[in-house]
């Protein structure tokens, strides 16, 4: 029997090998399957080449354990004859065909960092591939999150010597391999409802390349909110707006790390008890890339925007120029501000800490000492602003269309307690003192001031 099959009659596919430190991946197509060995560069080449074979001969269906009861003792000397010769053999070579290692020699102690830049070829059994060193490359492609007709959906995608952005992507169904969109944004019809979707990944430049195909997505779901108060308050999405006015809109987009918490589930969130995927990212991301591509704001503001749902905006919509400030403690979100650059010139970023750092830096000591009087028993720092993250941000921006527009756009997320009117109100004074800065030194410039103010 041999192990080379009909498939690999044409010549096959060229092999990467792509480096990145002491990771090397090694990536080859055999027999219609995608092979991706993850291999650390201090391997040796009897360590690498073991590997190899066992993934290619399981490809071909080679050594797949027998059905029935196990053989005691060794097979009859006829069918080790046989094992013997379905056994995969491997070589790496020079430019000049030289042998560099091979599954034949006895002893292979060569690393492979030693061994990856001087092989030009591999051959497995007699088809010889050709060997690409660190060529741009897609090491993985997904579709994790709920698709939804008429919602637009994006692959997760990992890439090496490239980005995502200089990538071909082509979406396929699992019913045919008719193309039925190529771009790495898709918005699914509602003719594909019920249908699974993958999506091929590769760059424009190597096409002949090992590509890297998605597993099948969640069958495209019916959009969920024909006939809801979003589509009856956003029937259709809105037009850009003319030169002479400006869009703003804000946004608290909700942390994941919210969504459990105890005041979440009994209180907030208490009646999606049936349906508690609605909470989960995965569900929401496409229906708040929608709500945002719908609203067409010229600026947006952001609160609880985690570091996912800021690389998502900036993947979805590129026009946008994202500003993240984190908040302080490790909290996972903070806020953001999202520009039309094509609109829009930023000259000046502050962000602002409205905790105790914050508040000892833009009060003086003498405004410090009245506000602990106030407070009383209360230390206003170790009992309440040392345990804030609270952040802030203030930008300005210049129209482009009309040089002598400025706008200073403000954005906070203010401390949440029905009992924290005063931190609030302090915080609050904070952001309007740096908003009065660039006031100073922007003469007419116009004033947005966004975010969630917990004001109710």
């Amino acid at each position: 029997m041999n192990a080379t099959t009909a498939a690999d009659a044409k010549t096959p596919s060229p092999m990467v090998i792509s480096e990145d430190g002491n990771d090397v991946v090694i990536l080859m197509r055999v027999n219609g399957k995608r092979l991706t060995f993850n291999r650390s560069a201090s391997d040796t080449m009897d360590q690498v080449l073991r590997r190899m074979q066992l993934s290619v001969e399981k490809a071909y269906g080679i050594g797949d354990k027998r059905k029935g009861k196990k053989r005691k003792g060794p097979p009859p000397a006829d069918e080790q004859e046989q094992q013997h010769g379905n056994k995969v053999r491997i070589q790496w070579s020079d430019g000049n065909g030289n042998e560099l290692a091979s599954t034949d020699s006895s002893v292979n102690m060569s690393t492979l960092a030693e061994l990856s830049r001087s092989t030009k070829a591999i051959t497995v059994n007699e088809h010889v591939y050709s060997v690409f060193l660190n060529p741009p490359l897609v090491t993985s492609v997904a579709l994790k999150y709920f698709v939804f007709a008429e919602y637009p959906i994006l692959p997760l995608v990992e890439c090496s010597n490239t980005t995502p952005e200089e990538l071909v992507y082509e979406y396929r169904t699992n019913e045919s391999d008719d193309l039925v969109h190529s771009g790495r944004v898709f918005t699914p019809a509602d003719d594909l409802v019920g249908k699974k979707l993958r999506v091929t990944a590769y760059h424009r430049d190597c096409r002949s390349l090992p590509q890297a195909e998605s597993d099948l997505s969640r069958p495209v779901r019916p959009s969920p909110s024909k006939g809801t108060f979003r589509d009856r308050r956003l029937p259709k999405p809105l037009a850009a707006t003319a030169a002479n006015r400006i869009r703003v809109a804000s946004f608290n987009v909700l942390a994941q790390r919210y969504v459990r918490t105890p005041l979440a589930t009994k209180v907030m969130y208490r009646n999606v008890k049936a349906c508690r995927e609605v909470l989960e990212w995965e569900y929401r991301c496409p229906l708040l890339m929608r709500e945002l591509m719908d609203v067409k704001a010229d600026i947006f503001a952001f609160q609880e925007a985690e570091p996912r749902f800021v690389e998502t905006v900036r993947e979805v919509m590129p026009e946008y120029t994202v500003r993240f400030v984190e908040k302080n403690g490790n909290k996972g979100e903070g806020c953001a501000i999202a520009f039309n650059h094509d609109r829009f010139e930023m000259l000046d970023e502050t962000v602002l800490d409205l905790a105790s750092d914050g508040v000892k830096s833009q009060l003086t000591s003498e405004q410090v000492s009245e506000l602990q009087r106030k407070w009383g028993d209360v230390d206003m720092f170790s009992d309440v602003f040392d345990n804030l993250g609270t952040a802030g941000q203030v930008l300005v921006l210049r129209d482009r269309q009309a040089t002598d527009k400025v706008f200073v756009v403000g954005n906070t997320h203010l401390f949440f307690h029905r009992n924290a009117t005063h931190v609030r109100l302090l915080q609050a004074h904070l952001l309007a003192m740096a908003v009065k800065h660039e006031l100073d030194r922007f003469q007419g410039a116009n004033v947005f001031i966004c975010g969630d103010f917990n004001s109710f």
